[in-house]
């Protein structure tokens, strides 16, 4: 009876101690799981990046070209702003020197055809041509005063040497000194310009040069 009894105790404590066993992997196995869980679904971290400021823009100049107003621009000059839509040429001056080479021209045409009657006169008479330097340009008048009697010769022989000598300056001043102008863009009119030349070995001279 007694054996018996012992027993049957002996195998209530194995079940009690079986059965805590279990209960306790159980909880174990269940707090396991709900961690993995939880770390599987955990929020991802963020890091914020830093923000640059933002560019500022730069301002363009916006520059309209003026296509009704006028090609040239002749009343411009050094310092002046400068109108939209145009920029600075340089030009010869071509009505300064057609002007200053065609009086000239005339002026000594007129002493050159007075000098070669002189000389037809002379030769005809076999007396002294008194108007030889008329032959030489711009001086020929001055050079003349200096072998004449008259008066009134005198006067024309003043006139005629300032004349000539006016038109040469002009047309120096107008071959080198290019006029300086606004012109409209994308318009380009033609230009010349004096350039020096060698003509041959000891000769020299000058000339123009234009763009198109």
């Amino acid at each position: 009876m007694n054996r018996t009894l012992t027993t049957t105790r002996r195998r209530a404590w194995a079940g009690a101690l079986l059965a805590m066993a279990f209960i306790a992997g159980t909880t174990l196995a269940t707090g396991t799981a709900q961690a993995q869980d939880h770390a599987g679904t955990a929020a991802p971290i963020q890091v914020e990046e830093p923000s640059l400021p933002a560019a500022t823009p730069v301002p363009q100049r916006l520059i309209t070209v003026r296509e009704d107003g006028p090609r040239v621009i002749t009343d411009w000059h050094e310092g002046e702003p400068i109108p939209p839509g145009y920029h600075p040429a340089q030009r010869t001056r071509t009505g300064a020197i057609i002007a200053s080479a065609v009086t000239l021209g005339a002026l000594y045409f007129l002493n050159a055809l007075i000098a070669a009657i002189g000389t037809d006169v002379a030769n005809a008479t076999n007396s002294k041509n008194t108007v030889t330097g008329l032959f030489v340009p711009v001086f020929g008048p001055f050079i003349t005063i200096a072998q004449s009697s008259s008066a009134t010769a005198d006067l024309f022989l003043i006139l005629d040497g300032a004349g000539q000598a006016t038109c040469a300056t002009i047309l120096v001043w107008g071959v080198t000194s290019p006029q300086t102008l606004l012109m409209r863009d994308g318009y380009a009119a033609p230009r010349f310009v004096p350039r020096p030349m060698l003509l041959g070995k000891n000769g020299a001279g000058l000339g123009l040069s234009g763009t198109f």
